[in-house]
């Protein structure tokens, strides 16, 4: 398993992974024709934009084993005065759920904050 910084060639598969996730873990949360029709293309709008010209206080890893995405997390470091640090999002795929990868992806965004 390597964890390694996000590059703009790996939005496709961010975007995937957290449409994925979202689909699976948001039913009911967030409407079901966005979630049936929508949230893929809005996910790839997202981490294109996010990827492609990153703001100076995103940080986004992702972990792989073999080439496979696994998992991403994404941090705003000081995104808000009172509040500090946020993680905006953390997506691990269904077959790597229960390993301790997203402890892992936290630990290592925590010491880039």
């Amino acid at each position: 398993m390597e964890i390694k910084v996000a590059e703009y060639k790996d939005y496709e598969r961010i975007a995937h992974l957290h449409a994925q996730s979202w689909q699976t873990y948001y039913q009911g949360i967030l409407g079901a024709n966005y979630l049936d029709h929508d949230v893929i293309d809005d996910r790839l709008v997202i981490w294109q934009t996010r990827l492609i010209n990153p703001p100076f206080n995103q940080h986004v890893l992702i972990a792989e084993d073999d080439g496979q995405l696994c998992g991403f997390i994404c941090a705003f470091g000081n995104h808000d005065y009172d509040k500090g640090t946020i993680i905006d999002a953390l997506h691990i795929d269904g077959r790597y759920r229960g390993q301790g990868l997203g402890a892992k992806l936290i630990a290592e965004t925590a010491k880039w904050i």
